[in-house]
């Protein structure tokens, strides 16, 4: 046992030792690719049944195993130490060799197996001589040996035939030939007239020769335990329908047994058979979805060479049938639960046989997997399930001397033979090489634009070159989706498709475009390890803008006849449009009246009109600039009006102004009859008018001053029936303060009285502390603070007692 073990851990280390290199692999494939392990015999599988995958061309395992199995007859006890290497030679094509390292053979009924009744008749002489002479040999059965009681031939003895009866003091038969001492020490005395044997090992049954006892009788003992070396095997594994692509699969394998060792000894000590064995193996699979749960089935027929002799077959020993059935379920990528029967059935013609028996075991058991499965180990209880029940065979017992004390007596009564053990397992470690994915491909690309800026109409293509580091430009194909969009989102339509399309720029508005190129790179799928990454994207962005002719310049002239004039005069003024596309002419003034606001010539008529006025005219122009009218031209001409003296326009007095309280908007009677006394004079004269300008002091709420207006304003219209077009109102906040600097004042209304003719830019303010007056327009009304006074309550009156 110790050697077995030393043998076992140098073959350990020698597998770490070659395949440390092999660690740094990075796999692809789906989890039923990474979990690909050796079985007992060499190639890919379970324990003992084999699947229809291989691996990848380059990968590889070394792999060591225990193995240890229950057979029948003899209750023997198998143990194996099978070192084997599997390599992929194509990515469907795998070969592997087999070296069982170390084989120990026990049996726990030796008496069970012919083969030490064998080895008893080779420690005594030639088996040809002692068993002989043989008959037959040279066609299709084993030679007939009249020494050995098996009247089906066959070097073999029958079962017990040099075994002594019970109540005897040894053996009827003498292992040395018919005229040679009886033996001791064989078993019992079987009464039968076939061999019973092992078909794997058929003449295992090593004895020990004590040498002869006083009277001359040779002492035999049971050697129950061999060891040595095994056989050496070949095998190969071709798939022929992928698992990858399909749920149902197909391999087609096979294996050649090389005997390393064809010595009678050798064989007699368990190592081998001695012949060579080999055939082919159907292998069938079918895998779910995901590849987690797997079925194999296995059908193989193994031709077994017959052992013979100096051209003389000694043993025909049968064919056999391989009938394995295996369940997997990975539980994860790391963890797979492996339950599996693996039979043999012995076919074939072949030496008669006492016992014989089909093995049959169940395995169950665990593997686990690192490195995506470069290294795995694991194993499985075996059950074996065709354990040989408990038997009867008819065992020779002595009842005495016959008449005359000449003849001895026997009978025949059945002995039973007890049921061997039947539990045993499997064990290994693996590691090796997996292949890895290529890497993925990661496109870039450039994208450029015929011209950065077109005119609407002409000719803009796009076209963009992409490149795959890594991958050669023929082994690449490339997708593309092209997405041109506006400055607002809007997509815009290509023509062509590829590498190169072309943008139809005359149905484009003007502005800027974006261009977004989004790129698939798609490169040779592999066939293993499956699923690797094929396809790898990018994007590239370009800009053009798209534009028109610049809109033509558009000017003109005005002249006006005459350039002076006294006001109520007409003054003639005609404009000279240049420019391209259709024009037209609007006249605009800032005084006077125009006969018309378009055409070439028109007339200004100045009544009312004093000092400067300008006449503009704008000249547009029909043509237009990306959707948008181009823009016209302008001009402008002074026309000088003369006027007398405007009337002097002075503050509304003794009423005016008028003054409020401290955030206070209220018109109170004092107010009233200032404002009733001005309502009288633009009654008295109906073409006066009236400006009423609001102050407050810089302490008070903004706004306040304009309410303050607006209130006067209010009450001349609703309580007096004044025209509100005759009232201006103006809010100067607390730009003007008064004049005498008192804050109380700055809370005022001033009231200024516009005779007919009078002109607002003819009132004259005064501010305090040289402040100058500024109109404010971008302020609200503000809330007046009128608190009414307290109510006053009568006191009550005390009851009198």
């Amino acid at each position: 046992m110790m050697e077995a073990v030393k043998r076992v851990g140098m073959l350990v280390l020698t597998v770490i030792v070659l395949c440390a290199s092999a660690l740094a692999q990075s796999h692809g494939g789906n989890i039923a690719e990474r979990q690909k392990a050796p079985t007992v015999a060499g190639g890919t599988g379970l324990f003992n049944t084999f699947s229809t995958r291989t691996l990848c061309k380059g990968e590889f395992n070394f792999a060591v195993f225990w193995n240890n199995m229950d057979r029948d007859p003899g209750d023997l006890e198998i143990n194996q130490v099978p070192f084997n290497f599997t390599i992929g030679l194509t990515n469907r094509w795998e070969f592997w060799v087999n070296w069982i390292t170390y084989q120990k053979v026990h049996s726990d009924s030796p008496f069970l197996l012919s083969g030490y009744q064998l080895s008893a008749v080779r420690r005594l002489g030639d088996p040809f001589t002692v068993l002989g002479p043989a008959a037959g040999g040279h066609g299709g059965g084993a030679a007939f040996f009249p020494g050995t009681g098996a009247i089906g031939g066959g070097i073999l003895p029958a079962l017990g035939h040099f075994g002594t009866p019970t109540n005897f003091p040894n053996s009827l038969q003498s292992p040395a030939g018919l005229n040679g001492p009886p033996a001791i020490g064989l078993g019992p005395a079987i009464f039968t007239d076939r061999p019973s044997y092992f078909n794997e090992l058929p003449f295992f049954g090593p004895v020990d020769f004590f040498g002869f006892d006083s009277v001359g009788r040779p002492v035999f003992g049971f050697k129950d335990t061999s060891s040595g070396t095994g056989d050496l095997s070949v095998g190969t594994k071709f798939n022929l329908i992928d698992p990858n692509k399909h749920w149902f699969s197909m391999a087609l394998g096979g294996y050649l047994k090389i005997p390393v060792a064809r010595g009678l000894e050798d064989r007699s000590e368990g190592r081998s058979s001695g012949e060579y064995e080999g055939g082919p193996i159907l292998i069938l699979g079918q895998e779910s979805g995901g590849h987690r749960f797997r079925l194999y089935e296995n059908i193989g027929y193994i031709h077994t060479g017959d052992i013979d002799q100096g051209g003389v077959k000694v043993l025909d020993l049968r064919d056999k049938l391989i009938l394995n059935a295996g369940m997997s379920i990975a539980l994860n990528r790391h963890v797979e639960f492996i339950s599996e029967v693996a039979g043999t059935v012995y076919v074939s013609s072949g030496t008669p046989n006492l016992n014989p028996v089909n093995p049959l075991d169940l395995n169950i058991g665990l593997r686990f997997f690192f490195k995506d499965g470069a290294i795995s180990f694991g194993g499985a209880y075996r059950r074996f399930l065709t354990n040989a029940d408990e038997k009867d065979f008819a065992v020779a017992r002595f009842l005495g001397l016959g008449p005359f004390f000449r003849t001895p007596l026997f009978d025949f009564p059945s002995q039973q033979f007890g049921e061997g053990n039947s539990s045993g397992f499997v064990a290994y470690f693996s590691i090796g090489r997996r292949k890895a994915c290529p890497p993925p491909p990661t496109p870039t690309c450039t994208l450029q634009a015929s011209a950065s800026s077109v005119m609407r109409g002409d000719r803009l293509s796009l076209t963009v070159k992409p490149t795959t580091a890594g991958y050669a430009d023929g082994k690449v194909s490339y997708e593309y989706r092209w997405d041109v969009k506006d400055s607002s989102g809007r997509p815009v339509t290509v023509s062509g498709s590829g590498a190169s399309v072309e943008v139809p720029t005359s149905q484009l508005a003007c502005g800027n475009y974006t261009v977004t190129t989004n790129i698939t790179a798609t490169v040779p799928a592999v066939d293993c390890p499956s699923e690797c990454v094929t396809t790898g994207t990018t994007s590239c962005t370009t800009s053009f803008s798209v534009n028109e002719p610049p809109c033509p310049t558009v000017s003109c002239d005005i002249v006006a006849s005459p350039s002076s004039a006294q006001a109520g005069d007409r003054v003639s003024l005609r404009a000279t449009a240049r420019g391209e596309g259709n024009m037209s002419m609007t006249w605009t003034t800032t005084g006077g009246t125009l006969s018309s606001t378009s055409g070439a010539e028109v007339t200004l008529d100045t009544t009312g009109v004093s000092g400067s006025v300008t006449v503009t005219v704008s000249v547009a122009t029909d043509k237009t600039h990306c959707n948008s009218p181009c823009p016209g031209g302008s001009c402008s001409t002074t026309v000088t009006v003369n006027m007398p003296p405007p009337t002097e326009v002075s503050p509304v007095t003794p009423c005016g102004p008028i003054f409020f309280k401290f955030n206070s908007a209220r018109i109170n009677n004092e107010h009233k009859a200032c404002l009733d006394d001005i309502a009288l004079r633009l009654q008295q004269d109906p073409r006066a008018s009236i400006v009423v300008d609001g102050h407050r002091d810089a302490s008070e709420r903004v706004g306040i001053s304009l309410t303050r207006a607006n209130n006067a304003r209010d009450y001349l219209v609703t309580e007096k029936g004044i025209d509100s077009a005759r009232i201006t109102v103006r809010n100067f906040g607390d730009s003007c303060p008064h004049e005498s600097g008192d804050p109380a004042l700055n809370r005022r209304v001033e009231f200024w009285l516009l005779p007919d003719g009078a002109k607002i830019e003819g009132i004259k303010k005064v501010c305090g502390g040289g402040a100058t007056s500024r109109v404010i327009t971008d302020e609200q009304p503000a809330q007046s603070d009128d608190k009414k006074p307290p109510r006053r309550r009568a006191p009550r009156r005390k009851k009198k007692g």
